[in-house]
């Protein structure tokens, strides 16, 4: 269950990379943190910001946004991220000040995160998606449209699919396997999900057996 949850995006995908290096882990469940666009992650966490900051909001001691602003590297201006906890309306250079933080701070945690993808595809390790889990547990993502599963199908990642705690969650097999196809319909066909769940390699077959199936 690493990267399943995390105080900041960063240390989600330093808890990984913790399992790699120290457990020498061959499975990982959830991993979500290694899912999380950074980009738009950042890019939402300053908007959201600023916008509160305009109306003078202070940020809570605690929240996840002021986690993610003390793990930022602010450099000397640290009394701009301190303008922001008290909600002190910042001025434009300070916005743009803002503006670099958090984009340096993206593009760290994206290099780490296909640093350790990468080793996870050259270690052959499986990663697990639980998309009903990942999305009610961990409320890192607000539809399942958005879940990495099928960016990771393309990254060449060993894949499988779970259920995790089935009864809590009101799931089964079936309903995650629908979820994640229609995270991207146009893309992750039927036939190519089944592969990825099943580690059947032989198209042909996969879709002889839907073509019986079809009555």
């Amino acid at each position: 269950h690493h990267g399943e949850t995390w105080h900041t995006l960063k240390k989600g995908v330093q808890a990984v990379d913790n399992a790699l290096n120290i457990w020498h882990i061959d499975t990982l469940e959830h991993g979500l943190s290694l899912g999380i666009n950074p980009n738009f992650y950042f890019h939402s966490l300053f908007h959201r910001l600023v916008q509160q900051n305009e109306h003078g909001e202070r940020v809570h001691p605690g929240s996840s946004d002021y986690k993610e602003l003390m793990d930022m590297d602010w450099r000397e201006h640290e009394n701009v991220r301190d303008k922001i906890f008290m909600g002190e309306k910042l001025n434009e250079e300070e916005k743009k000040y803002f503006v670099k933080v958090k984009f340096h701070t993206a593009r760290e945690v994206e290099h780490y995160q296909h640093d350790v993808l990468n080793r996870m595809i050259n270690k052959q390790v499986s990663l697990i998606a639980l998309p009903s889990s990942n999305n009610k547990l961990t409320t890192s993502f607000e539809d399942y449209k958005d879940h990495p599963f099928s960016w990771w199908e393309k990254k060449g990642l060993k894949l499988g699919i779970g259920t995790d705690n089935y009864v809590t969650l009101n799931t089964n097999y079936i309903q995650e396997l629908l979820i994640l196809l229609f995270t991207d319909s146009e893309n992750l066909k039927i036939t190519k999900l089944l592969m990825v769940a099943t580690g059947e390699t032989r198209r042909p077959y996969i879709s002889q057996l839907l073509w019986k199936m079809r009555g």
